[in-house]
């Protein structure tokens, strides 16, 4: 996956502002402070540097895997709250992927985020992000309104238990459809997803992704369940990155709640499949628990449609 070509050019006329070096220096200082910062301590960007060295080495990454998980809600309603906008990564990842939205709102508590995340928004082509609502404040003491859609991307993982879980209960008692939740995909980030499914399905939640059920989770205290989307790119974000691949693998945990019972998968590929000349082996999340299969060569059929399945995609139903 790759940014749309609008958005890059606005993160690349930002960074144009400041030369490279000083850039880099700023991504590398908020690496190293946002792995240092002490939990609950959310201000680690004080400076406009930071913001755009965030835009180019951080936003590609995050809006990958929320234009593949959004994406993939068969249906969102007509409006969407995203708590924890940053520079309106979920705005730009919804108005490219859910074209039945007609309203968007973005709550951040970073004012000089939210004037330049306006600032890119306003020169989009797509009327649903230039007209999006702003609204500046802390999302553990925001009173949201109802939405069909709620969002909280990358925006759990830092606060205590007790503020995470109030802000979930908030966010989900103002869910009129669906709650996404998305976190790194590490432990610490699944750790964060894994306590707060527990809590949405104690209060009446469906689970329609990555579970193919309702029941306590079956991954081992000492794994966590998480997934990879691969987005290209540019020259700026290899520079950024000091690296040297064309692509990037962003690792992520997530959980999509609904408030109204849910079409389920038969099960969930969780690892990368063990494709091999003669059978494919796939380690999955099921029902009946965490469980491996195998297909053989000789299920000429079945090896067929096994061949296409990648790690996060649902098992298909002629092979479960």
């Amino acid at each position: 996956m790759a940014l749309p070509e609008l958005l890059q050019e606005l993160i690349e006329n930002e960074a144009k502002k400041y030369p490279a070096e000083k850039l880099q220096a700023a991504s590398d200082d908020l690496t190293r402070r946002y792995r240092e910062r002490d939990v609950g301590n959310q201000a680690f960007m004080f400076s406009d540097i930071h913001r755009i060295a965030y835009l180019v080495a951080r936003m590609p990454a995050t809006y990958a895997v929320v234009a593949k998980v959004i994406g993939s809600i068969p249906s969102v309603g007509n409006t969407l709250l995203d708590l924890g906008s940053g520079p309106g990564t979920v705005l730009w990842a919804a108005g490219a992927t859910l074209h039945g939205l007609k309203q968007i709102t973005c709550v951040e508590q970073d004012s000089s985020m939210v004037s330049l995340a306006k600032k890119m928004a306003s020169q989009s082509n797509i009327s649903l992000i230039r007209e999006a609502k702003w609204q500046v404040g802390d999302i553990t003491g925001y009173s949201p309104e109802p939405h069909d859609l709620v969002v909280l991307s990358y925006a759990i993982g830092e606060l205590p238990d007790e503020e995470r879980r109030k802000l979930i209960q908030k966010a989900w008692s103002s869910t009129n459809q669906c709650l996404v939740i998305i976190e790194p995909g590490t432990m610490a980030g699944f750790a964060g997803i894994r306590v707060s499914r527990a809590e949405l399905i104690a209060s009446g939640a469906c689970i329609a992704a990555p579970c193919p059920h309702n029941l306590a989770c079956p991954m081992a205290m000492n794994d966590w369940c998480h997934f990879a989307e691969r987005l290209e790119r540019t020259s700026l974000h290899r520079k950024m990155k000091s690296a040297t691949l064309s692509y990037e693998d962003e690792k992520y945990s997530y959980v999509i709640a609904c408030k109204q019972p849910c079409e389920q998968v038969d099960a969930r590929i969780l690892r990368h499949p063990g494709k091999h000349g003669g059978h494919i082996s796939f380690e999955l999340c099921t029902p009946e628990g965490l469980q491996k299969k195998t297909v053989s060569k000789r299920d000429k059929e079945a090896f067929k449609i096994a061949r296409k399945l990648e790690w996060g995609d649902e098992l298909s139903p002629n092979l479960s």
